[in-house]
């Protein structure tokens, strides 16, 4: 049987009935653009953004192929205030406190582009921790062996944020470029050639964050030159 015929089968019994509602609601939705869809929409999302049954989101599932992509297509094709937006940040937010799932999320879905669309000066201090908090566990162990989509865009925008905002943004936005550049030689030539890198060392070296020592064992900047920058 296939995923798409099994996921079929799924009834209201199952564990898996919402996930299978929300899938259907999201293909509905594009094909209609019917604003009580997009109500049923935002009810699964909510819904799963609390569910305690973390199993569900197991990445072997048979329905969870369909969920994760659906989930995908609705925030890459959705606008930036979207009121699908935060209720999607939500269950991504929960679904990674399943590991496999998050593991899914980071190496085979990579959801840190469409996220990095939602990056916005313009958001309130806890919508900012919200989204910065998920994109740490989505890029810790990531692979870029390319050119990412809005990776300039979140770089930049983690730049400024670490030279002006509060503390636990600076932290969070720092350990996302870490996570970003450690053993990534596309996200370190993106840093290099979007954004000031000397500010940026300049803060690392008074908080003991890890990316100036990154950036030092990967060759990319000399002791010397970091002294003379300060």
């Amino acid at each position: 049987m296939s995923t798409l015929e099994s996921s079929v089968s799924i009834g209201p019994d199952s564990k898996f009935y919402k996930m299978k509602q929300l899938v259907n609601a999201i293909q509905l939705y594009f094909q209609t653009k019917r604003e009580d869809t997009a109500m049923v929409i935002n009810m699964h999302l909510q819904s799963l953004s609390v569910t305690i049954d973390l199993s569900i989101f197991d990445p072997h599932s048979t329905i969870a192929p369909q969920f994760f992509v659906s989930l995908y297509e609705l925030m890459n094709k959705m606008e930036q205030r979207s009121s699908f937006a935060w209720n999607c940040v939500d269950v991504l937010s929960n679904i990674c406190r399943n590991p496999p799932a998050r593991q899914a999320l980071i190496h085979t879905y990579q959801f840190v582009p469409s996220l990095s669309r939602l990056l916005s000066d313009q958001l309130s201090n806890e919508k900012k921790i919200r989204l910065l908090r998920l994109m740490q566990d989505l890029t810790c162990g990531i692979k870029i062996s390319w050119q990412i989509p809005h990776l300039p865009h979140l770089m930049v925008t983690l730049s400024e944020w670490i030279e002006n905002s509060n503390e636990e943004i600076i932290t969070l936005s720092m350990g996302i470029l870490v996570n970003l550049c450690y053993k990534n030689l596309p996200a370190i030539y993106t840093l290099l050639g979007n954004v000031d890198v000397k500010k940026i060392l300049q803060i690392c070296s008074a908080m003991s964050v890890g990316l100036l020592s990154l950036l030092l064992e990967s060759g990319f900047i000399s002791t010397k030159k970091l002294r003379i920058s300060a």
